[in-house]
């Protein structure tokens, strides 16, 4: 099954969706900063991530900028999540993939996963 990462700087959500994820047979692995991004960028290699837009010190909008600018990580797709609708409605701008606003059901977030998913193996 697929690589998931989720970058959040919450360690409930983080637990949630990896609770959530691994039921559905996904191997999961998290991220709460760019600096923990990059590096499993590296060692996890995900075949997605999900990423809050507002990371304590860091703006997960530019983070994932940086990674669709990235020629070994830009075919790596990425759903912002945020409970701010502003920050979401102009994601294309930094080349994210898809959005989630929160609160969200779980079965949005999973079909999103896979149509991302598909959308990559195809």
């Amino acid at each position: 099954m697929a690589n998931i990462l989720i970058v959040d700087d919450s360690k409930d959500l983080q637990e949630c969706f990896s609770a959530l994820l691994s039921f559905k047979n996904y191997t999961v692995e998290t991220a709460s900063s760019g600096s923990t991004l990059y590096n499993a960028m590296l060692t996890f290699r995900p075949d997605l991530v999900l990423m809050d837009v507002k990371l304590r010190a860091e703006n997960g909008r530019n983070l994932c900028s940086h990674l669709k600018q990235s020629s070994g990580t830009s075919d790596i797709p990425v759903i912002l999540i945020s409970a701010n609708p502003e920050l979401l409605h102009d994601y294309r701008q930094c080349s994210a993939d898809d959005v989630l606003e929160k609160p969200f059901g779980m079965d949005v977030l999973c079909e999103k996963i896979e149509r991302l998913l598909r959308f990559k193996r195809d």
